[in-house]
């Protein structure tokens, strides 16, 4: 029969900070300086977009919503999203998918046979612009 006897376990070592040198300070002090050039400007736009009345000043904002209900408005937003979806949808950049596809079989009986992958194809596109983008010049 074997009996288990408990241990008293090792202290942690603690480890030593390094010391901060004078080139590791002004290195930090020059990464802070760089961060806040350009989290400064971020924070006023973000300040300026909930601001009422909003001007160039750096100052506190007076806390509104009206910036961002006047921007859902149909004039505002509604009119040009929807003549982005409209010519979205209306053209295509047509790819010549057969030669693509024969392009891709030969890339791979190449490989199979040789082992090694030809140079990369570049084949042509074409943009096909339907009837309903009323008659826009490409």
């Amino acid at each position: 029969m074997s009996v288990l006897v408990a241990r008293p376990s090792k202290a942690p070592r603690r480890t030593r900070r390094k010391r901060l040198t004078p080139i590791a300070l002004m290195q930090h002090a020059a990464l802070l300086a760089i961060a806040l050039v350009f989290l400064v400007p971020m924070l006023w736009v973000l300040s300026a977009s909930i601001d009422a009345q909003a001007t160039f000043a750096i100052q506190w904002p007076h806390f509104s919503w009206v910036n961002f209900q006047s921007l859902f408005t149909p004039e505002i937003l509604g009119h040009p999203l929807t003549n982005s979806l409209i010519l979205a949808t209306s053209t295509t950049v047509a790819p010549p998918s057969e030669e693509a596809g024969r392009a891709a079989f030969e890339m791979l009986i190449a490989a199979l046979r040789k082992g090694v992958l030809p140079p990369s194809i570049t084949l042509p596109v074409r943009l096909v612009v339907r009837e309903s983008t009323a008659n826009l010049e490409v």
